[in-house]
């Protein structure tokens, strides 16, 4: 029998993405502003959309058939149409169904700031990405 702390610690561990317990866990974003699909030999999906309505940001991305993939995500805020105010990025790695977190770029200034991201399967099949926003 496992004790309380081991159970949760489990728990916790196996639904790392939905947000249990933890300092700073958001709730998963559920508006898709951008997305994209891709099928094939190592397929590739790309998305881009712009990020500034939501505090809360991921990356859904699902293959059929269920994989490994690799991935980035990167944000770039601007002022105006210019001069760069932030940005951010990363590598993620996974099997699909897979949602990635992605930290939300904030700035003294008001920005307008676009998100980006990729994911590519490590075999053949269909890879679909979705941006999330919350």
């Amino acid at each position: 029998m496992l004790g309380k702390g081991l159970a949760t610690t489990l728990l916790c561990s196996a639904a790392m993405f939905s947000g249990c317990g933890g300092k700073g866990a958001a709730p998963a974003p559920d508006t898709t502003f951008g997305g994209g699909t891709a099928s094939g030999n190592h397929a590739a999906a790309q998305a881009g959309g712009s990020t500034d309505s939501f505090k809360t940001l991921a990356i859904h991305v699902a293959a059929a058939p269920n994989q490994r993939v690799t991935g980035s995500w990167s944000i770039a805020c601007r002022i105006g149409d210019g001069e760069m105010a932030a940005h951010d990025g990363e590598t993620f790695t996974g099997r699909t169904p897979l949602t990635v977190q992605v930290r939300p770029v904030v700035t003294a200034v008001p920005t307008k700031c676009t998100a980006v991201a990729s994911a590519t399967l490590a075999r053949s099949g269909r890879v679909t990405l979705q941006l999330l926003g919350g």
